[in-house]
């Protein structure tokens, strides 16, 4: 399978996804050449709840064990947006010594 076919299959997952109410939004973003090793990522955007519901399912495990085989640092990781930015800055803030 080619690097090409696994992007495309797990594009239209996250968009079947977004369709069905699994997820609020998917989006894929290409980055410009930078010199870095990050090309690209997926966003996807949702309840926690739905996230790990997402995550916990054997065709999201099929489609990270596939990239995984084709790409060098594959990963996913949750983050925080809107109201969640200012709850995790102050569990920073908290955590910063005096």
């Amino acid at each position: 399978m080619s690097v090409l076919t696994i992007f495309a299959t797990m594009f239209l997952a996250g968009c079947a996804a977004a369709g069905a109410g699994q997820q609020q939004s998917f989006e894929v973003i290409l980055l410009n050449p930078h010199g870095g090793d990050m090309n690209g990522f997926f966003l996807i955007r949702g309840e926690s709840a739905d996230l790990s519901a997402v995550m916990s399912s054997e065709e999201w495990n099929v489609h990270m064990t596939r990239a995984a085989m084709h790409l060098d640092g594959v990963g996913a990781v949750r983050g925080a947006t809107g109201d969640m930015v200012m709850a995790r800055m102050a569990i920073w803030g908290d955590a910063i010594p005096e």
